[in-house]
């Protein structure tokens, strides 16, 4: 599999390495495109509806960025260093519950939900830590 180029309004293109592809296509990141980054903030300010699918794309395109610039700063970062930081950024959010932080809240309160824990659960035992394995 070669890389996937994904066209973002704000960021232009955001180019994901095979890794980071199959991760993409993975049930647990794609789940994210249901979850609103802003909770129910939409059904006040109706332009505020960006998921946490869309977001992780962002802060992944960010995490080049901002490699870029420390590589420019004549910083050495390790190829595995880089790779393990962009996927930290693609994945930092895969835990999220529906509604996002005040569905959490709800689940918290109810059920002892924690959205970092649940994180860590799904890398582990999804699809995505057998992807991971492979790195």
């Amino acid at each position: 599999m070669s890389n996937v180029n994904i066209r973002d309004p704000l960021y232009g293109f955001i180019i994901l390495n095979d890794i980071e592809s199959k991760i993409l296509d993975s049930y647990p990141f794609q789940r994210l495109r249901f979850i609103h980054q802003l909770g129910t903030t939409s059904f006040v300010y109706p332009t505020g509806c960006h998921t946490r699918f869309e977001h992780s794309l962002g802060v992944l395109r960010l995490s080049t960025r901002l490699i870029k610039c420390l590589k420019e700063q004549e910083l050495t970062i390790k190829e595995m260093d880089e790779k393990v930081f962009r996927l930290s950024a693609m994945l930092h959010d895969i835990g999220h519950a529906p509604f996002s932080h005040i569905g959490e809240d709800m689940m918290l309160f109810s059920k002892g939900f924690d959205h970092e824990k649940m994180t860590i659960k799904i890398i582990e035992e999804s699809e995505i830590g057998e992807i991971l394995k492979k790195i």
